[in-house]
């Protein structure tokens, strides 16, 4: 027969261990995480397996906390120096979720506060100040709270500033002295404004590196010369040009280029030139631009060697008749100062001596009959209308005067003409022609 008292007090003995034992002391989280809800049922925490695998404590979804007190906004140099003294607008306590102040900064009053304008945190309540560096033109500070569920406050009012620039106070003199500069303090640092004066600046003692003293020089690792700016060419043998000159040194000596006013010189070290080899640009006449390449002369013996020219002449248009053109001459006393024109080639590579107002072709021509004038038409010679075509031919034959009587030119034009050529005989012969506009 059951014993229902038995029972009852059995049940009470373990209904008051289980009300002294510790809130689930048995119980476990395994592989999920245990949801935080408020009244509404809206999410406000998640603890255990979080989603991206790691196990922790997450708010979320938390109220916006209060915005924190104005700042005060001090200069400081070349930075603002904002200070927060802990506070909430409306005297509130500080949120428990509480994370940071954050610190933004913008160019005017009316800025929003984003990733961008922040530029410093203030992590503890209990308020904290920082300095951050800044141009020197007004900014404006505003602050913001961020709880650990991320949300954020409304903005603080914005406080204007100017960072400081160095005063007396800061820079009296004499008061950086050599003891206070540790070597190589200024390494990669720059310098804006002011003067520097000294005998000689240069990026390293030997070896390839730069150089100003009285010029600019620049070195290449062997310790030789490659460029130069110079107030003057005086060891060149041009006291009064300055310029810019570039060294090429090979086994045969050390060859140099000028930049000067106007013209390029070379020239090679130990060479005693008359004239040194240059591009010149000069206005002749205050009307004339011309544009002179020349090879240079070099004193042998006391007698003056030839110096070839070529000159680039470019025209005034308000002068009639006047026109561009190439001039190449000769100075010097030998053979007159006369200069030629040579163009020279080989087999693979042949020279062509071109012009716009030169043609030549070769035609072929079949006579009609014995002792009769016949005749071919050349076309396209393409001869500029500005000049006046002259023309010339001759057969291409063994037999002149015998069977080969007679060649001609007629009706020549800018564009055209025509070949004539007489034989006694019927046989084809080529005829060469060249047209030249004069």
């Amino acid at each position: 027969m059951t014993d229902i008292g038995k029972i009852i007090h059995s049940l009470d003995q373990r209904l008051k261990a289980v009300e002294r034992s510790s809130r689930l002391s048995s119980a476990s989280i395994d592989n999920t995480a245990l949801e935080v809800r408020d009244d509404s049922g809206s999410l406000r925490g998640l603890v255990g397996q979080q989603g991206d695998g790691t196990t922790a404590i997450n708010i979320v979804n938390g109220p916006t906390p209060p915005a924190p007190t104005t700042p005060t906004v001090e200069p400081a140099l070349a930075a603002l120096t904002v200070t927060w003294d802990g506070g909430f607008a409306d005297a509130v306590a500080a949120p428990l979720d509480w994370m940071r102040c954050e610190v933004h900064i913008g160019p005017a009053g009316d800025f929003i506060p984003s990733q961008g304008t922040l530029r410093d945190t203030i992590e503890t309540p209990q308020g904290g100040m920082v300095t951050i560096p800044l141009p020197y033109t007004e900014w404006h500070v505003k602050l913001r709270s961020r709880t650990s569920s991320g949300a954020v406050s409304t903005p603080t009012p914005a406080v204007a500033g100017t960072p400081r620039k160095a005063e007396t106070a800061d820079l009296t003199a004499g008061i950086i002295t050599a003891d206070l500069i540790a070597v190589d303090a200024l390494t990669g640092k720059t310098i804006t404004g002011g003067t520097v004066t000294g005998a000689t600046v240069r990026t390293a003692a030997t070896g390839a590196r730069v150089v100003l003293d009285t010029a600019m020089r620049l070195y290449n690792p062997a310790g030789e010369p490659l460029a130069e700016a110079v107030p003057d060419a005086t060891a060149l043998g041009y006291p009064n040009d300055a310029g810019y000159i570039v060294y090429n040194t090979v086994g045969i000596g050390r060859y140099w280029a000028m930049l000067s006013r106007g013209f390029i010189r070379f020239g090679k070290d130990g060479e005693d030139y008359r004239w040194g080899p240059l591009i010149d640009h000069y206005l002749s006449g205050g009307s004339t631009s011309v544009m002179k390449l020349g090879s240079g002369a070099i004193e042998s013996g006391g007698e003056e060697e030839n110096e070839a020219t070529i000159s680039l002449v470019g025209t005034n248009a308000a002068t009639p008749g006047d026109h561009p053109h190439v001039d190449i001459g000769g100075s010097g006393i030998r053979d007159s100062g006369r200069a030629d024109l040579n163009v020279t080639g080989n087999i693979t590579t042949p020279a062509v001596l071109t012009a716009g107002n030169i043609r030549a072709g070769r035609v072929s021509i079949t006579p009609s009959a014995a002792n009769t004038p016949t005749s071919a038409t050349v076309t396209g010679l393409g001869i500029p209308a500005a000049v006046t075509p002259r023309a010339t031919a001759t057969a291409s034959t063994a037999v002149p005067g015998t069977q080969v009587t007679g060649v001609g030119i007629s009706a020549l034009t800018n564009t055209s003409m025509t070949i004539w050529l007489t034989r006694t005989n019927t046989t084809t012969t080529n005829i060469d022609w060249i047209a030249i506009g004069a």
